[in-house]
């Protein structure tokens, strides 16, 4: 699953023209359903 942390250069251009910024996203969390023999 991919994530978009950056937004568009269009966006950005908006973003700062309000003065806003987006938050930072946190780590991406992977879970283990169960241990995984090797």
């Amino acid at each position: 699953m991919s994530r978009y942390t950056q937004p568009d250069k269009d966006v950005s251009l908006l973003l700062a023209q309000l003065g806003l910024a987006l938050p930072e996203q946190p780590p991406l969390r992977v879970y283990a359903l169960r241990q995984v023999g090797l």
